[in-house]
């Protein structure tokens, strides 16, 4: 891919040369579903978890430019959170423009990808103060364990302590996101390519963040009994 990463200088309305920042690295954004519906569940989760807050971005496989000038200087993270900056539509996510890096990262591992997640993005985000990152392995083939978690700690990724009360096979706590993070069987797969899932968990309320399915279910059931209710009121019962 190194030869579609050239910088392109073009010029701006008012004459002054700038550099151009591609808004694709022309690769896919997931390899197979384990990882597309880990990513856009995840992302769906987390978006609807701060939708009421304006200063809350939500991001996936997005590119991050981290150094102005060198259109090299990037990489694109399957789910990430930025606190602080306006919520909104962007084509790039430029650092120097923002004013501050992702504040956590989640990489989901397939066969193309987990290499990276573990070695060269895990030194980078660090390197860059990210200040947490989790990997997650939903196929079980690349990481073990499937779950992992790590804190900046003076500059270094410390592994974060599992969690001991056990609402999955394994759990973290987000000091960011004041969630947990938890590995649960995935019983409605029944081709066991999948045999867990990424799921987010509300400690306070004890709720666990719906993905999109879950969502729309949701919404059936309440339009459902909205649809009982006046049903009831019409017969007069």
């Amino acid at each position: 891919m190194e030869n579609l990463q050239t910088e392109i200088i073009v010029r701006s309305p008012a004459g002054q040369a700038e550099i151009y920042y591609p808004d694709s690295d022309r690769r896919p954004m997931a390899d197979n579903d384990l990882q597309y519906y880990t990513m856009t569940d995840t992302r769906f989760a987390l978006e609807q978890r701060f939708i009421n807050n304006p200063d809350v971005q939500v991001g996936a496989d997005l590119l991050v430019y981290y150094q102005e000038g060198n259109t090299r200087s990037r990489f694109a993270p399957d789910v990430f959170v930025v606190f602080g900056v306006a919520k909104g539509m962007r084509r790039s996510y430029k650092v120097w423009e923002e004013g501050k890096v992702p504040d956590l990262i989640f990489e989901i591992a397939s066969e193309s990808t987990w290499r990276e997640d573990i070695g060269k993005k895990y030194k980078l985000y660090q390197k860059l103060g990210i200040q947490e990152y989790f990997l997650f392995d939903p196929s079980g083939r690349y990481f073990h364990p499937q779950l992992q978690g790590y804190r900046l700690w003076k500059g270094r990724y410390q592994a974060m302590p599992e969690l001991t009360e056990k609402l999955g096979k394994t759990g973290y706590y987000s000091q960011i996101l004041n969630l947990e993070l938890w590995m649960r069987e995935n019983s409605a797969d029944k081709t066991a390519e999948m045999p867990y899932l990424l799921r987010l968990y509300d400690p306070v309320s004890g709720d666990w963040l719906r993905t999109p399915t879950e969502e729309a279910e949701a919404r059936r059931n309440a339009e459902a009994e909205i649809q009982k209710l006046r049903a009831e009121l019409k017969s007069g019962k």
